[in-house]
């Protein structure tokens, strides 16, 4: 009845929504290319899913240690939603990139015979019952991931038998902290391990091999530098005043979230005439004399994780509008990381950062200022939260390696007659 009700919440919401028209639509079109892509093949194949984006930057370690280690199997990585499809779909790691049908008896079922998988694996947060129940059913192993689990969910209340049923389906569930092995305890599920968050192996491996990127490092040299990073207009509204009373002590190399002209034009008056230069402009005329410029502004994608290495601080993201961006790219170069209050709390490496020492939030205008004042007047105080960030990543960096032995034991015991 769920599934029905949910089929039917979709068609109507594609009518008025976008991203349901592109889920329904995607799906749709990928009804036959299972069976071109899989009717009788003869390949090894192991299967990553992942809700969205976020779930397949936690998965990205795990798919890039894999291919390495197994060049001779096949990777298909299925998404659940468009946004992560539409952004992935040409991954280079793996052979096959598609949507996950609906859940369903009859598509579980026709998924699992027509792939054969070896292994499953399931990033963080996907729980779909079916697909589980015939992945169990065929003896396929399937693992999670990056997990986390809450006392708010589903599978510890006492109506969550049938969430609870499905943890049963995971050989091993792999989860980012001790909180989430004891929730799952509590319930009685003991094939948990604590690994930790997979994520910070990946920005720890971009920091270790990080390009440079000339144009940044020509703008900041021997200066002190903020780098904003992934900001939104709700970021902007609070600390535009704020760095214009810094302008005189610091620059900043400032990559919005969503590149618009008027939100770029917006960020370019609080610099005033010449105070601000765009990323693309210095493509085309080279990044001489910049020495009175006092911000750079990234108005392209894919640049962020290696422009933190150019910070003294960051500010990041999201934390003033629906949850705050990634601070493990920064925290991994040693960069003091700054925040929005109001939507922080679900990511865990915030919260401990913040406990740590090596972050701060703020709640509204002046308090950037007043964090980043403190930290170029105090050096004693900076280098304690400097250090604390990348002695964080360090000391959490390894979740990767524990997932690979379990895809080895799984892989192996697969092979045994």
């Amino acid at each position: 009845m769920f599934l029905l009700i949910y089929r039917i919440g979709l068609r109507i919401a594609a009518l008025f929504n976008q991203k349901a028209s592109d889920f329904l639509e995607g799906r749709k079109q990928q009804t036959c290319l299972w069976e071109e892509i899989f009717a009788n093949h003869s390949h090894r194949v192991v299967w990553f899913h992942c809700a969205s984006l976020g779930e397949f930057e936690q998965g990205r370690p795990v798919i890039e240690a894999f291919r390495k280690a197994y060049p001779n199997h096949k990777v298909l990585l299925t998404f659940f939603s468009p946004s992560g499809y539409h952004i992935r779909k040409d991954y280079e790691q793996a052979d096959w990139v598609l949507y996950l049908p609906l859940d369903s008896p009859q598509q579980a079922r026709r998924l699992v015979n027509l792939v054969r998988p070896e292994l499953v694996l399931f990033v963080k947060y996907e729980f779909w019952y079916y697909y589980l129940r015939e992945l169990s059913r065929q003896n396929v192993p399937v693992l999670l991931f990056a997990a986390i689990f809450r006392p708010s969910q589903l599978f510890f209340k006492p109506y969550g038998g049938f969430y609870r049923q499905m943890l049963h389906f995971f050989r091993e569930i792999h989860v980012q902290d001790d909180t989430s092995q004891q929730l799952l305890q509590s319930i009685h599920i003991n094939h948990v391990t604590v690994s930790g968050d997979t994520r910070i192996d990946r920005v720890a491996q971009i920091a270790d091999a990080a390009a440079p990127v000339s144009i940044a490092a020509h703008f900041a040299y021997e200066s002190k530098v903020v780098v904003i990073g992934s900001l939104w207009p709700d970021d902007w509204d609070v600390i535009s005043k704020d760095v214009q009373q810094l302008i005189t002590r610091c620059k900043f190399i400032i990559a919005p979230h969503e590149i618009s002209e008027s939100f770029l034009q917006d960020i370019e008056k609080v610099f005033g005439q010449g105070g601000a230069v765009r990323y693309s402009a210095l493509l085309q005329t080279g990044a001489e004399g910049l020495h009175h410029t006092r911000a750079l502004l990234i108005d392209n994608v894919g640049l962020l994780n290696r422009l933190y290495i150019y910070g003294t601080v960051a500010y990041v993201g999201g934390g003033f509008k629906d949850g705050l961006h990634n601070i493990l790219e920064p925290a991994a170069f040693g960069v003091p990381v700054v925040f929005g209050n109001r939507k922080y709390r679900q990511f865990r490496e915030a919260n401990e950062l913040l406990a740590q020492g090596g972050a701060f939030t703020i709640a509204g205008t002046g308090e950037l200022a007043a964090i980043i004042s403190k930290w170029l007047n105090d050096a004693d105080a900076y280098q304690k939260a400097s250090a604390t960030c990348e002695a964080y990543v360090k000391r959490n960096a390894g979740a990767t390696q524990k997932v690979m032995a379990s895809i080895q034991a799984c892989l192996n015991h697969s092979l045994q007659p």
